[in-house]
């Protein structure tokens, strides 16, 4: 997951942090790293929706095994 798309269309740090249920410090690692760790996917995917944003738009579609 692109962290620097998400937490922009979430609106920031603090937003997103408050939004995905997680610290502002994590959010801002996100942030650095450019990253969101796989497991959080359910929480921005909750937040996107709640913004009225299109979670496919965001997230990398899942691949077929």
């Amino acid at each position: 997951m692109d962290a620097l798309s998400i937490i922009a269309a979430l609106g920031g740090l603090s937003e997103t942090a408050r939004k995905a249920g997680a610290p502002v410090s994590t959010v801002q690692y996100w942030q650095d790293k450019g990253r969101i760790p796989a497991w959080r996917e359910a929480q921005i995917r909750e937040a996107l929706v709640a913004d009225g944003l299109d979670p496919a738009a965001y997230l990398a579609p899942k691949e077929a095994a």
